[in-house]
């Protein structure tokens, strides 16, 4: 693993990429500030906001969020999400989602928060499927 990739968990797993394929933004034209790329292991419920995840993003860490380990995800963590992603791209930080279940995936496509469908790379966020 490179100097400038870490891994990271709550009780983790190592994967360490950038999720969006290129490293070089966010997928909003704009470039991400963010110089390190850390992937967290989602363990158990995400039932509410993930503090050490809310840390990383804030020092400007892009992040690559696994749910292999997660099967179920309260309105509350949903919410979570949502605002996370959209603090994301206010300092120009990537966050993606990798390994995530189809009943997961669904819920995000009914619930129609494209920011989730894009974090999942959606074909419809126009790049490649990561879940």
């Amino acid at each position: 693993m490179s100097p400038d990739k870490k891994s990271d968990s709550n009780n983790g797993s190592d994967h360490a990429g950038n999720g969006n394929g290129n490293g070089n933004g966010n997928g909003n034209g704009k470039p991400a500030l963010a110089f390190e790329t850390r992937s967290i292991a989602l363990k158990g419920p995400l039932d509410k906001g993930l503090e050490h995840v809310d840390k990383a993003l804030g020092k400007g860490i892009n992040v690559v969020l696994d749910f292999s380990d997660c099967h179920f995800i309260s309105v509350d963590g949903l919410e979570w999400l949502e605002e996370l992603l959209l603090r994301a791209d206010s300092v120009g930080a990537v966050v993606n989602f990798v390994k995530i279940h189809p009943v997961q995936y669904k819920v995000f496509k009914v619930a129609h928060i494209q920011s989730l469908l894009k974090a999942c790379g959606s074909p419809a966020a126009g790049i490649a499927p990561m879940c």
